[in-house]
């Protein structure tokens, strides 16, 4: 489908709307969740530092990140995931995890903490390891979330660990749930690895450091498998993140640049 169609369908109201199911990886099980939800109430876990005392920068970014994280529904496939709402050469833009949309066709949903639903195109994905990454574009502003800035950390990942992170999620039945974390490590596959927190519908979280650069985009949780055990170890604590030069941001803007003009096109009724 081309790009003008596709924006055609998805801006004029024509959505379609279903239901499927999600599978775990041989050394990292993914954090989508699948189908109902038990309900609760909404907690956060956020570290309870003086605030002009140790950690008042990573509680600043904290603030930031709830303000702008979203939930991201694939509809074909029943899945839901977390989100990251930022503004990005002057386009609105949601970051998550390929293997929350993968599947799920053009058009995500995009739902806010306070209900505010819209759809948004998928206009970036790349799944290759320790890539999986997607971005998708919103045809205007949320107007209960705040977006951040994209920065992206540019520097030898490897400078990161013992690095103090942040991101805000959606795991499981709990609501914009901000989670404080340690980079530990480097995977050999180029993926980042945090001792923190993460659990099903967190994939997608936008991880950042303490000055609010992009670090990761959560993707899994480790596996443990031995000989003494038939059964694996699902570790809850330790977090793969694709690194942040899984977003190209060339290929990002010029992306967008298409998609600006494609609007344009159909705004104006351009054949």
């Amino acid at each position: 489908m081309s790009l003008k169609r596709t924006i055609f369908l998805t801006f004029m109201g024509l959505l379609s709307v279903g239901c499927a199911n999600d599978a775990a990886q041989l050394e990292r099980s993914d954090c989508s969740t699948v189908g109902q939800e038990s309900v609760a109430a909404t907690q956060t876990i956020e570290q309870q530092q003086p605030i002009h005392g140790q950690g008042y920068r990573i509680r600043r970014v904290a603030a930031r990140t709830r303000e702008a994280s979203v939930q991201v529904h694939n509809t074909l496939r029943g899945v839901r995931g977390s989100g990251t709402y930022f503004e990005y050469d002057g386009y609105h833009i949601i970051i998550t995890a390929a293997h929350v949309v993968a599947d799920g066709g053009e058009i995500m949903m995009i739902t806010s903490p306070t209900g505010e639903d819209i759809p948004a195109l998928i206009i970036y994905y790349d799944n290759r390891d320790p890539s999986d990454t997607a971005v998708l574009v919103l045809r205007e502003p949320l107007e209960s979330r705040i977006p951040m800035e994209l920065d992206l950390y540019s520097k030898d990942v490897n400078n990161l660990i013992g690095a103090q992170t942040v991101y805000t999620g959606d795991p499981g039945h709990q609501r914009n749930m901000t989670i404080y974390g340690t980079v530990s490590s480097i995977n050999r596959n180029g993926s980042v690895m945090l001792q923190s927190y993460a659990w099903g519908g967190a994939s997608g979280s936008v991880v950042f450091d303490n000055r609010g650069r992009v670090i990761g985009i959560l993707k899994a949780i480790d596996v443990n498998r031995s000989g003494v055990s038939p059964y694996p170890q699902i570790n809850e604590n330790i977090v793969w993140l694709a690194p942040p030069s899984s977003l190209d941001l060339v290929i990002l803007s010029d992306t967008l640049r298409e998609y600006g003009v494609a609007m344009e096109r159909v705004l104006r009724g351009d054949e």
